[in-house]
């Protein structure tokens, strides 16, 4: 009878706790884990940042164009990678730079009728280039240019 309750009491006690071994398994397979989705995760976030950006783009294009036409006067956008000047009538009127886009060197100039000359604006985001077209962005059409 007492060797009965030794067993029992063995057998209770070893089903506790965890081995160290089973820890240092289970801890590696995390590890992995995050490895591989760490940085999908953090290319995500760039993708959206960068998606935002473009977004905040099309607006100030669209109010760069409205504000022209409602003062008839000439503005005029020079990027220059991820900087941007924007010029009235000649003057600096504001600059400023992005942190996820780059336009390369390209000048856009709206008239004092509020259109832009060129139409075609080409933005390079992080996984891709994208071409926008300002006119139609202007019309409030489908701005993006299919190749």
């Amino acid at each position: 009878m007492i060797l009965e309750f030794k067993l029992g009491s063995l057998t209770h006690s070893k089903v506790r706790g965890f081995t160290l071994i089973e820890l240092i398994v289970v801890m590696s397979i995390m590890a992995i884990v995050m490895s591989l989705v760490g940085p999908l995760t953090i290319q995500m976030i760039n993708r959206a940042q960068a998606q935002s950006e473009l977004i905040a783009l099309k607006n100030n294009l669209q109010k760069i164009s409205y504000l022209s036409f409602a003062s008839a006067t000439e503005y005029s956008f020079e990027f220059e990678n991820n900087h941007f000047k924007l010029f009235k009538s000649d003057e600096l009127f504001k600059q400023s730079s992005f942190d996820y886009l780059s336009l390369g060197e390209q000048k856009i100039t709206f008239n004092s009728r509020g259109y832009p000359k060129p139409e075609i604006l080409s933005v390079e985001l992080p996984s891709k280039i994208e071409k926008i077209n300002v006119f139609r962005l202007i019309e409030g059409v489908d701005a993006k240019v299919t190749d």
